[in-house]
């Protein structure tokens, strides 16, 4: 209108929409580019409550409210001066799951996974017994003991893990996870006696349940439920870290010593926690740009 301009609402539904585009980049830890594709499927009951017009700053605020497959669905709102002006539901597809390398959470998520492989599945598992009959000098009773009270603790701190992942968020645990598997490598490394060695495999139990469920967590909040490929390459990296790291433990506890093959480990989930510090928290309940 020539004596009153406005803006139109179509564009004021538009920036709704890109905002929200923007926001699952944020949520999935992915930088876009000049070829990233992002489309606008939806929106619901818009309303225009105030009219916005030149000089009126028009502010987005989008809470990601579900992702199912590849939509994702926000509650949009843009406010001038605190008054809500359009409002509504929106809908975006953002770019295919299949860049899910381009993700910073993504690639923690392997990189702890692949540490929970070499640690839990393969070391704990191999190597252990070696370690407690020939390290330690103790009895193969031992390494039951160690084994049950590590498969003990896991499940005791499993359940409510699942629960605090999702109340809490997932970095904080996958951050966690790291540093007690880390820990409980370093302990392994400089245990000389039955107590010690107990407290490592009990930490190890602790990193193992805080990882698994973190990690497989940070999975599905990236792939948003589209795209088998990220999944197994997910679980392809345990796989890996539990072949790989009885081989290499194995070769630096012959070469060198027990603590030089734990401390190893120690390093590889190090090198997993390095990535969670950089990683963007993916849980989508009250993410508000």
């Amino acid at each position: 209108f020539p004596h009153k301009p406005v803006m139109p609402g179509v564009l004021m539904i538009e920036a709704l929409a890109q905002t929200a585009a923007l926001l699952s980049f944020l949520t999935m830890g992915v930088t876009p580019d000049e070829n990233s594709v992002v489309y606008f499927v939806g929106i619901d009951n818009a309303r225009f409550k105030r009219p916005v017009g030149p000089g009126d700053p028009l502010k987005m605020e989008i809470e990601i409210l579900r992702v199912s497959r590849a939509i994702w669905k926000s509650k949009a709102v843009g406010k001038v001066d605190g008054a809500v002006a359009p409002a509504g539901p929106v809908a975006v597809s953002p770019p295919s799951r299949g860049t899910a390398l381009r993700s910073a959470a993504y690639r923690a998520a392997v990189a702890t996974t692949f540490a929970v492989g070499w640690a839990i599945f393969g070391v704990r598992s191999s190597l252990i017994p070696l370690f407690v009959v020939e390290g330690l000098r103790l009895g193969p009773s031992w390494t039951g003991a160690g084994l049950v009270l590590s498969a003990v603790v896991q499940a005791l701190v499993l359940i409510p893990a699942g629960r605090l992942v999702d109340t809490r968020g997932r970095r904080p645990f996958l951050q966690s996870g790291a540093a007690f598997s880390m820990a409980a490598g370093v302990v392994m490394a400089l245990a000389g006696s039955a107590p010690l060695f107990m407290v490592g495999m009990a930490l190890y139990g602790t990193g193992s349940a805080l990882l698994g469920v973190s990690s497989a967590a940070v999975v599905g909040d990236v792939i948003g439920g589209r795209g088998s490929t990220p999944v197994a390459a997910f679980q392809m990296a345990s796989d890996a870290g539990a072949f790989i790291g009885p081989l290499v433990a194995g070769l630096l506890a012959d070469a060198a010593s027990f603590e030089v093959a734990f401390l190893a480990t120690a390093a590889v989930s190090g090198l997993a926690f390095a990535t969670t510090l950089v990683m963007p928290e993916t849980q989508q309940a009250k993410r508000i740009a």
